[in-house]
């Protein structure tokens, strides 16, 4: 086993070089919006090749046992329905409170206009989607979970330690949206506020999707809730005062945010955890 100040380096350095492979790689794209086309490929191919490498350190720092692709989440066993359904349950029912509202929402407004005919193929919409729901939710927890979480934990700082380690690492690495911001135009204050909200967020869900693959180990798990979450967004929290709405509809709202809000809370206790085993079945690879 290597020395355990090797392996929280090498665990932290995942981060730092995921970061780091776009920056430099796209520094001749920074002037364009990071929706640009052209942006978008250039930062896939960085980060696609950080990924590549990402096991390295797993794979020469620890032992062969249990193997690789179990550390990693991806082996077969370990993506079956009973440990990939956990992580979906457990994001789902934090966003259980934002979908009813949506949909309460769609329920009072008049009928949508027909929609615009679709992009081209190739065009910057697809791009966009894939990297928001494919590309990103893969890559990411890939590095930042499968890849650095075995390391985490090797290094003996125990399993609550680990999670918050990677998530705090997780969200650092979003703190380059204030530069992107500013290079775009944007002020100090706004730039620096969105670079706020993003980390917070990141390092908050990064803790939850840490949780939920050291509770089920399950690649496809993880990557299936982080795209779910892309998808939905942030909680907008707009029933609070949505127009048009009474008591009762508020009511509803207010009262799915809470249940969905306590669902997750118990979700991510060891009674959660033990209630999900009977229910499913307990997950082939929690323990590895």
């Amino acid at each position: 086993m290597a020395p355990a100040l090797l392996l929280v380096l090498s665990a932290a350095g995942l981060g730092v070089a995921f970061v780091a492979s776009f920056l430099v790689c796209c520094r001749h794209h920074a002037h364009r919006p990071r929706d640009d086309p052209r942006h978008i490929r250039a930062r896939l191919l960085a980060i696609g090749s950080v990924s590549a490498l990402s096991p390295l350190p797993l794979l020469l720092l620890l032992p062969s046992s249990p193997p690789p692709l179990r550390l990693l989440g991806a082996s077969f066993e370990c993506n079956g329905f009973a440990s990939a359904a956990g992580p979906m349950a457990l994001v789902a029912a934090l966003f259980f409170g934002p979908l009813v509202e949506a949909a309460l929402q769609r329920a009072s407004l008049p009928p949508p206009p027909p929609p615009p005919p679709p992009p081209p193929p190739g065009g910057g919409a697809l791009l966009l989607a894939l990297r928001a729901y494919v590309f990103a939710p893969l890559l990411e927890e890939w590095v930042f979970r499968a890849c650095a979480l075995p390391l985490w934990l090797a290094a003996g700082v125990g399993a609550p330690a680990a999670a918050l380690l990677s998530a705090a690492v997780f969200g650092g690495a979003h703190a380059h949206h204030y530069w992107e911001r500013r290079r775009q135009g944007g002020d100090h204050r706004s730039a620096l506020l969105a670079a706020a909200v993003m980390v917070a967020y990141t390092t908050a869900f990064g803790a939850i999707e840490a949780l939920a693959f050291l509770r089920w180990r399950s690649l496809l798990g993880i990557v299936a809730a982080h795209a779910f979450a892309n998808w939905m967004g942030l909680p907008p929290f707009a029933f609070f005062d949505a127009k048009g709405w009474g008591a009762a509809r508020r009511a509803v709202v207010g009262a799915a945010y809470a249940v969905g809000i306590a669902a997750f809370g118990f979700l991510c206790t060891g009674a959660g955890g033990e209630w999900w085993a009977r229910a499913v079945a307990p997950p082939p690879c929690a323990a590895s």
